[in-house]
């Protein structure tokens, strides 16, 4: 039974073994990640930087406007990336010039308190518009694509433990630590890229008509994306905003510990994206994919939840006794972390 499963999946599991391996080695440096933050900060200020990354979440998503998602899935479809990369990096930038000015002027208004680390956390949507790690995996190098996502992981984690060590970790040195990470990611994917051998051109003008099509693909997945997105954290911001940063604080912890268990769903997703654009004019073929495809999507969020709940006792010890309630909030996120599994798929083959 075993090795009929292997074989029928026999194309998705080495994909993910790459690229899942690799968001496994991701999750584990961001959980460590997570433990020192929330040692060095305590619930309330931890609270504090998940409501502005909450909100920075949202801004990305805006800035981003599902142009990564469209630009891999038209370049699958053309067979080149050239044709799509200058468009696609103008776009991101422009997006990011204009929604960035609007978001610090509403902080500047609305919470003044924490312009400073909200200026630097919200910087990021440029380092994250530069990241060409979508190059790597529209060219099926799930590899390389595995070591460009771990570097900004690796950097955060280098950084904070750096910081933790010789300081002593406050709000605005994280947001320092958050952009900068993004920023190191940012230009290696750069290098991972080159050295991959692979070298996309930002075209001229006679390539400008590729922004309205990744433009008219991006919007239904920008949409898409927010609700996602609403989906996974709004409940964070309506705490935050109900009954103050140390709850949101508990609150963020326990789903920074559910997003851990849904590594391989996004890595599968991002796989599915370049391997069902090519299958755009064959529904069956897509149909019949997706259906072989779902059964191990399920099989992998039944084996995560059962380790979710062997976790849940030990988050005292991990992260210290005043994050006790986070254990208790854990088991209740098992229903959305196995509706994200399927969710996650059909979302990522119809964009």
């Amino acid at each position: 039974m075993m090795r009929s499963l292997i074989n029928r999946h026999r194309e998705s599991l080495s994909g993910l073994a790459n690229l899942g391996g690799s968001r496994l080695i991701i999750t584990a440096l961001s959980f460590v990640s997570s433990i020192l933050i929330a040692r060095g900060l305590g619930p309330e200020q931890l609270g504090v930087f998940a409501l502005i990354t909450g909100a920075y979440a949202y801004v990305s998503i805006v800035s981003e406007f599902g142009l990564r998602s469209a630009v891999m899935a038209e370049a699958g479809q053309r067979g080149s990336v050239d044709a799509v990369f200058g468009d696609y990096l103008r776009l991101r930038l422009v997006i990011g010039i204009v929604v960035y000015p609007l978001v610090m002027m509403a902080t500047w208004q609305l919470y003044p308190a924490y312009l400073l680390p909200t200026a630097l956390i919200m910087l990021a949507v440029f380092a994250i518009a530069l990241q060409v790690d979508w190059v790597l995996l529209v060219k099926q190098n799930y590899r390389a694509a595995a070591w460009a996502s771990a570097v900004r992981w690796i950097a955060y984690l280098a950084l904070i433990g750096a910081a933790t060590y010789f300081w002593e970790l406050r709000l605005v040195t994280l947001a320092q630590l958050f952009l900068c990470s993004w920023i190191l990611a940012a230009l290696f994917s750069w290098l991972i890229v080159a050295r991959s051998g692979i070298t996309p051109h930002w075209t001229g003008n006679d390539q400008a008509s590729a922004s309205p099509r990744l433009l008219k693909i991006g919007a239904p997945v920008l949409g898409a994306t927010l609700v996602s997105q609403a989906l996974q954290n709004a409940d964070l911001l309506w705490i935050g905003g109900v009954f103050g940063a140390t709850e949101a604080g508990y609150y963020y912890l326990a789903s920074t510990i559910i997003a851990a268990g849904l590594i391989f769903a996004n890595a599968i997703g991002q796989i599915a994206i370049s391997r069902y654009a090519a299958l755009r004019d064959d529904p069956k073929q897509i149909h019949a994919r997706l259906k072989t495809n779902m059964g191990l999507m399920l099989l992998i969020s039944a084996v995560i939840s059962l380790v979710l709940f062997l976790v849940a006792p030990i988050v005292p010890f991990l992260f210290g006794e005043t994050y006790a309630p986070v254990g208790k909030l854990i088991q209740y996120f098992v229903p959305y972390l196995i509706f994200y599994h399927v969710w996650a798929l059909y979302f990522f083959v119809f964009i």
